[in-house]
């Protein structure tokens, strides 16, 4: 049996660490918006129309910096901001559970 995890994952895309941490002030004020605050700020519009979700993952579906961002935050927790190749992340854990492998044979 594998201990492999799948992370249920909100995340808010910026372009600028300016903009990364006035949303991370609103956050910290407003803790319970991030779904709100991902629909009207993030740079990413396919996961702003969902509040930020991008639905469960496995670590290794992300790139390295947001995948070891991930893998440290306990459920309900929220990231500082994470490098990404055009600005950064600021990244929600929702909740894990064990991962679901499908058999292809």
């Amino acid at each position: 049996m594998s201990d492999a995890l799948e992370y249920h994952v909100l995340h808010i895309a910026v372009e600028t660490e300016s903009e990364g941490r006035a949303i991370l002030d609103e956050l910290a004020q407003h803790p319970g918006r991030f779904g709100e605050i991902a629909r009207k700020r993030s740079k990413d519009p396919l996961s702003a129309a969902k509040g930020g979700d991008l639905g469960w993952g496995q670590e290794d579906d992300y790139a390295d910096a947001f995948a070891e961002a991930l893998v440290a935050l306990r459920p309900g927790q929220v990231s500082d901001l994470v490098p990404a190749q055009y600005g950064f992340h600021i990244i929600k854990l929702v909740n894990t559970r064990p991962a679901r492998y499908v058999d292809e044979d």
